[in-house]
């Protein structure tokens, strides 16, 4: 398996450095061992958040711009979650057929050892 390419940010309004940090800052891991994943509205708040802080007849002027924007960045997230649930599947269905192997191994050795 390799793994899946993940979605790039097309940003015009929000510097993409930082914006990769609040993402970032929403990073959970569910019930401690399943996939790293970005919660969606926690993202969502703190750009929000980001948003009315802007001030200005500027900013006023780009709000929609802005907002499109943060959709985009939240559409981004939730593929990038996708990737991730898929390639933690992916490692789950590899290691699965490791510990079959391995039984299948361990039977086939113990049955040849009887015959001899």
């Amino acid at each position: 398996f390799s793994s899946l390419p993940l979605p790039q940010l097309q940003l015009q309004h929000f510097d993409a450095a930082r914006t990769e940090e609040v993402i970032s800052s929403c990073e959970m891991r569910e019930e401690g061992s399943g996939p790293v994943y970005v919660n969606i509205k926690m993202l969502h708040r703190l750009l929000v958040s980001e948003l009315n802080s802007l001030q200005g007849a500027a900013a006023v002027s780009q709000k929609q711009f802005i907002m499109k924007e943060i959709h985009d960045v939240l559409k981004t997230v939730v593929e990038r979650n996708r990737a991730h649930e898929i390639m933690f599947s992916q490692q789950l269905l590899m290691d699965s057929w490791c510990k079959v192997v391995e039984v299948m191994v361990g039977v086939v050795n113990e049955e040849v050892g009887k015959e001899e």
